[in-house]
């Protein structure tokens, strides 16, 4: 028999979840379908942190963490996505989220934040690049067909 540590809050296992490193506090960055909200959790106590409404109802895309931001994709029904810069406690629904999309957003790939660039690829195959801190799309082009894959990096 193998021993599982516990956590305090079921899906806040760090095998499983989104970590965010912080200098003061390891969080876990988990999506609440059901109050449609994206969270940070202090990893030791299960405790709320912060939260902020959004970005939809059912999410498949893991959040992608860097620069100052968390970058959420999601959905289902609605399609969206949201960067909320880090720092805060309570609700920071109307502080720190800096941007919205609601065109061009994937419900399945996961976009990939490498460098100074975000890369989505929408389930139709349409691929665009952002830029993470303004959201403002730099390119975007049309590859076609139904896509479930996410995009890599290669350093």
């Amino acid at each position: 028999m193998v021993a599982r540590k516990k956590y305090p809050l079921e899906g806040c296992d760090p095998r499983r979840r989104t970590i965010i490193p912080n200098r003061l506090e390891r969080q876990c960055l988990r999506h609440n379908s059901g109050a449609r909200q994206t969270l940070g959790l202090d990893i030791a106590t299960g405790t709320r942190l912060w939260w902020v409404d959004g970005p939809t109802e059912k999410v498949v895309c893991t959040p992608s963490i860097g620069l100052g931001h968390i970058f959420s994709f999601g959905g289902s029904p609605d399609v969206k996505a949201f960067a909320v810069r880090q720092g805060g406690h309570g609700d920071l629904t109307k502080t720190n989220i800096v941007w919205t999309k609601d065109r061009g957003m994937p419900y399945v790939p996961t976009p990939l934040l490498y460098k100074e660039w975000i890369h989505v690829i929408d389930d139709m195959g349409i691929y665009s690049c952002l830029e993470p801190v303004s959201g403002r799309v730099l390119k975007t082009v049309r590859k076609g067909g139904n896509t479930y894959s996410s995009p890599v990096g290669i350093a």
